[in-house]
């Protein structure tokens, strides 16, 4: 059970301050605790100064003044903007994708920035991002985007599949939408590229499949507007690609919300999907990846 945390990890650079200030922005919304993490690979970070004399001492001072320099460019704008929110800082041993995937095991969402200190600038997505994105437990917001004051009414816009988890993806997007009072678009592409030849056997067994979808797409809805009677919500059946019309629809959006993958066959492990991945290589606003929640407190 997820104790409704929420976990941030940060590494100096500016992606992780405003994430980090997101990341609060949700946290004082859900009056929650908020975690900021920076990982160290200096392993005597997590033994509280009791490194053994002598050894590497510089490196280890150089560590340890990097972390508090990265939890501090985090905090001190978290601190002004959101007082009322409860922080903890933590430096934890390890790189960056495993700790993250570690310390938030039994957090409600985890929001990394899209590209971390010492990047390229022609890079869109670093490996941290990918890799906890693919490998949490929980929900992750991967961030890239300008900060506002506060979440706008700029929609949230959520891609529903044909899966068995797209009603949860749903139920969670409508969370968040409730949550900035925002409105929610639920996006399903009715795409017919991956039925090869349109003859007439494949042309039936596309129209069964996508009933199948359609009708999990109403019963996703009227769920969401069960759990969260003040939601604005509306549905948008394409026949385009989902990549293309999430892009699209991200233009103007303040959070895309996607599951995994959209497969129904069995898959061993947290598969990220090829939607999953075009779109945190070229969403213009953050992306939410939104495994298998635990419930918990909210």
């Amino acid at each position: 059970m997820n104790d409704g945390t929420i976990l941030v990890g940060v590494d100096g650079s500016p992606n992780a301050r405003v994430a980090a200030l997101w990341a609060a922005m949700v946290a004082d919304r859900r009056q929650c605790l908020l975690r900021i993490v920076h990982a160290s690979r200096d392993e005597s970070a997590s033994m509280a100064g009791s490194a053994v004399p002598g050894e590497h001492p510089y490196a280890t001072r150089v560590h340890r003044r990097q972390a508090r320099e990265a939890l501090l460019r985090a905090l001190i704008p978290v601190r002004r903007h959101f007082p009322d929110v409860s922080v903890r800082c933590e430096t934890m041993p390890g790189l960056s994708g495993p700790v993250l995937e570690a310390a938030g095991a039994d957090a409600a969402l985890i929001v990394v920035g899209a590209v971390g200190v010492g990047a390229s600038h022609t890079l869109s997505i670093g490996s941290t991002a990918i890799e906890v994105a693919q490998n949490a437990a929980c929900p992750v917001v991967v961030w890239r985007s300008e900060l506002r004051s506060s979440p706008s009414r700029a929609p949230i816009v959520v891609g529903v599949g044909g899966s068995g988890t797209s009603a949860q993806v749903l139920l969670t997007a409508a969370e968040y939408a409730t949550l900035f009072d925002a409105p929610l678009i639920a996006v399903q592409s009715c795409s017919s590229s991956h039925i090869g030849e349109l003859t007439a056997p494949n042309l039936a067994y596309w129209n069964t499949h996508e009933s199948v979808k359609r009708d999990r797409l109403d019963s996703a809805v009227d769920a969401a507007i069960t759990r969260f009677p003040a939601l604005s919500i509306r549905t948008l059946i394409t026949m385009n690609s989902p990549e293309r019309v999430l892009l699209e629809r991200a233009e103007l959006a303040q959070l895309v919300v996607i599951g995994p993958r959209d497969d129904t066959r069995p898959q061993a492990g947290p598969i990220l999907g090829p939607v999953g991945r075009h779109l945190l290589l070229h969403n213009p606003c953050p992306t939410m990846i939104c495994h298998d929640p635990i419930p918990g407190p909210r």
